[in-house]
């Protein structure tokens, strides 16, 4: 018996693959005895031949797709950007994994990319334009995340529904049926995701939390915001009661930064654990300030050695620290050194004034108060223009004029002081507060000789950041030579 199968025979019977020639051809099988079969070399050839094409068939694609996007000349060279697999379900989310998201993503407008539907251009009008009160690297993230995932992909589009208008236009930021739809839709999301994590996944939900936090801080829902921040630090005692037990330092970052400024704008005392950093900063007053230091300590016993003149030396000594950068130049120890002294100045016990307290107390107690809500002040635009969230002041004006008025207190040997607080107090006021505020400031101009354009010097010599109000101050100068004729 001399069996044989011809490669046209088994064409004929056998082919059910393509035939447009990604199979293997098919092969000569050809034996002189039925015990040739049982030869292992025989069937490892024919195994591996017969399963080239059925384990080709079965191969899964790959879970990572690359995205080529070329960049213009003049950009950069060709950047390349992994893109997630998105496995899209209407009512669960997969755990995200904060590793995974790039550090930086590519300027949208110049990668010459067309975008045909109207969603689409209000995620790329919300992800670039610059008046959006949530900071870039939050919006890059949660970018980022809902290309894998569901919850980030409403969030994303809660926050494209609160900017309708074109990018030469500034935005309303009023909640719509339609943000708040998408925004309910996250929320669920997390929830779900929460019941089934364990601790793989943590990080990334903890970020959602985070954008919604930051989506209801700009619409000052400060009780919404309230909540996803018990929410976030319940999580956190859950996983050792450090900001350590977090992975991520861009998560530790924008959580740190998040509750800053929405404890900011409420004067309320944070509630996380402070966020380590690399060494502590050693903080040099300037001699203005070291002065001023000196006689607020002699003057008033509970002062001396208290908060209050911790902060103050603190906000003298950041300023020198950073002076003459920018603040685009602000990265890394900045931000950190920046939110340690945020978060010591929020710390500061807030005393209440008795109605039966003697005259050197009130004293004492209104200084300190003053002190405190100038601090305030002071800190609000800097955390306002980093963390990209304005409007924290609003919640702290009209409330220094009224102490200012309603007491006496000694400001001998304090002139540079009172100057720097109420130029603090005139940026942020409004109506006949700031109206108040300029009067005064023009009495002390007059008594100590200062001009309109002195008194950037003058802050500097006392504390201030450079590149900071430069407008605001342009137009107090202004408004000070419009009423009073100073030069």
């Amino acid at each position: 018996m001399n069996p044989s199968l011809s490669d046209n025979s088994l064409r004929h019977n056998f082919t059910s693959g393509p035939s447009d020639g990604s199979t293997s051809r098919l092969a000569w099988v050809t034996v002189t005895h039925p015990d040739q079969l049982k030869d292992r070399t025989l069937q490892r050839s024919i195994h591996n031949h017969v399963m080239r094409d059925i384990g080709a068939g079965r191969r899964r694609a790959p879970r990572r797709a690359q995205a080529i996007l070329n960049v213009p000349a003049g950009f950069g060279s060709d950047t390349t950007l992994p893109l997630p697999h998105r496995q899209v379900h209407a009512h669960t989310s997969s755990p995200l994994l904060i590793s995974n998201i790039p550090q930086s993503l590519p300027s949208i407008p110049h990668l010459g990319l067309h975008v045909g539907s109207a969603r689409a251009q209000r995620l790329l009008s919300y992800l670039i334009r610059e008046d959006v009160p949530v900071c870039q690297v939050l919006r890059r993230v949660c970018f980022t995340l809902a290309m894998s995932d569901d919850s980030a992909m409403s969030l994303a589009l809660a926050y494209s529904a609160l900017y309708l208008e074109p990018l030469s236009q500034k935005p309303s930021l009023r909640e719509n049926v339609n943000a708040l739809e998408h925004y309910t839709m996250s929320l669920r999301l997390v929830n779900e995701q929460l019941n089934r994590l364990t601790g793989v996944g943590w990080d990334g939900v903890m970020i959602i939390i985070v954008g919604l936090a930051a989506y209801d801080l700009a619409l000052r829902k400060f009780e919404r915001w309230a909540i996803h921040m018990n929410g976030l630090k319940k999580m956190i005692q859950d996983r050792g009661g450090s900001m350590e037990g977090i992975n991520s330092y861009h998560v530790r970052m924008i959580m740190t930064w998040t509750e800053l400024v929405g404890a900011l704008s409420l004067d309320s005392p944070p509630q996380f654990p402070v966020m380590p950093i690399g060494r502590m900063p050693v903080y040099t007053a300037s001699p203005a300030m070291a002065r001023t230091l000196s006689i607020l300590q002699s003057r008033y016993m509970q002062l001396s050695g208290g908060p209050i003149c911790q902060v103050l030396q603190s906000i003298s000594g950041i300023t020198q620290m950073f002076s003459g950068r920018q603040l685009g130049h602000w990265e890394g120890d900045t931000s950190e050194v920046l939110s340690l002294v945020v978060t010591n100045a929020l710390t500061v016990p807030r005393l209440v004034i008795p109605a039966d307290a003697t005259d050197d107390l009130v004293n004492e107690l209104v200084m300190h108060e003053v002190l405190r809500l100038a601090s305030l002040l002071f800190l609000a635009t800097p955390v306002a223009l980093y963390a990209a969230n304005a409007g924290i002041e609003q919640n702290l004006r009209g409330r220094l004029p009224p102490l200012f008025r309603s007491w006496v207190l000694d400001w001998r040997g304090l002139d540079e002081l009172k100057f720097w607080i109420l130029v603090v107090d005139a940026l942020v006021e409004v109506g006949e507060e700031r109206a108040w505020a300029v009067s005064q400031i023009h009495d002390m101009m007059q008594m100590r000789g200062v001009q309109c354009d002195d008194i950037l010097s003058e802050l500097r010599q006392f504390a201030w950041f450079d590149g900071i109000l430069v407008d605001e101050l342009g137009r107090l100068q202004a408004e000070i030579n419009m009423l009073y004729g100073v030069s």
